[in-house]
C-alpha cells in the first residue's frame, strides 16, 4: 500500500502488491545515506527497487533523467526540497498527526490559515511547503499555526498540537509557573528555560529541572519530580 497523507485525509488506499507501507513526504528530500539509483518515471515506481536492494530502507525521487529513484539505507536529515518526493520503508501502516492536547508547539512558525476545526490542518499541512508539524487555536474562529518543525513545546490549556511526518525526536514540554520541589543536585546558568534539557542530559542522574531567572537564569537540575507547586515565573520539565 502506498500512502500519502491526502490519502489518509481523504480515507483513500490503493493496492499494491508490495507489503511494505511507504509514506511519502511531498516536496522533501531525505539527503545522504545512498546506495543506488533506479529509474523511475514516478515515486510509486521506487518501491520495488527499493525493496530488491537488501541495504534499501528509504528513497528520495526527484525528476532528474526523466524520473530517478535515489535508494537510501536511512531517513536521516530530511529537508524542504521543491519537486523531490521521499518514503521511508514502514514495516507496518504509520499514524501521523496524533493530536497532543492543551499542548503548543513553540516558535518555527512559517504561516497561518483559518480553519475552524484541528482536523483539516493536517491536509493543509500536507499542502504546504516546508510545513512538517502545526499547531491549533481558537484564534478567530479557529487557526492552524503551520510549523517547519517541532520544537520545545509548553502546555496551555486549548491548544492541540500534532506532526504531520513521523518523527522520532523526544517531546520536550516545558510546564510554566510550575517548581518541582527538593531532588535538587546542582544548579547552572541558563538563560533561557529550554537549554536545561541539554544542560540536564549532561549531568548523570539528571531526571528534572526548574528554572527561574535567579542571576539572569538559572536550571535546578533534579534527580525526579514527585511533587510540584504553582510558581509565578518558575518553568519546569521532566527529561523524556
Amino acid at each position: 500500500m502506498f500512502v500519502t497523507i491526502a490519502t489518509i485525509i481523504a480515507s483513500c488506499a490503493c493496492a499494491s502488491a508490495s507489503t511494505a507501507h511507504p509514506l511519502v513526504e511531498a516536496n522533501f528530500d531525505f539527503v545522504g545515506n545512498d546506495v543506488g539509483n533506479a529509474p523511475g518515471s514516478a515515486i510509486d515506481k521506487c518501491t520495488a527497487p527499493c525493496e530488491a536492494n537488501p541495504l534499501c530502507k528509504a528513497y528520495s525521487w526527484s525528476g532528474y533523467n526523466n524520473g530517478t529513484c535515489w535508494l537510501k539505507s536511512a531517513r536521516d536529515q530530511v529537508v524542504a526540497k521543491y519537486g523531490v518526493m521521499s518514503a521511508y520503508m514502514w514495516p507496518g501502516p504509520i499514524d501521523i498527526c496524533q493530536l497532543q492536547l492543551d499542548v503548543d508547539f513553540v516558535g518555527n512558525d512559517i504561516a497561518s490559515v483559518p480553519s475552524p476545526d484541528v482536523e483539516k490542518c493536517c491536509y493543509i499541512c500536507s499542502k504546504t511547503f516546508n510545513c512538517r508539524a502545526y499547531s491549533w487555536t481558537n484564534y478567530n474562529s479557529g487557526t492552524c499555526w503551520l510549523k517547519s518543525h517541532r520544537g520545545v513545546a509548553i502546555v496551555k490549556p486549548g491548544v492541540k498540537s500534532a506532526d504531520a511526518y513521523p518523527n522520532d525526536a523526544p517531546l520536550l514540554l516545558l510546564h510554566y509557573d510550575t517548581d518541582y520541589v527538593n531532588h535538587d543536585m546542582t544548579n547552572r546558568p541558563s538563560p533561557f528555560p529550554e537549554q536545561c534539557f541539554d544542560i540536564c542530559k549532561g549531568v548523570e542522574g539528571c531526571r528534572a529541572f526548574s528554572w527561574s531567572n535567579h542571576m539572569g537564569g538559572t536550571c535546578w537540575l533534579k534527580s525526579g519530580m514527585n511533587e510540584q507547586i504553582v510558581k509565578v515565573g518558575v518553568v519546569s520539565a521532566t527529561m523524556p
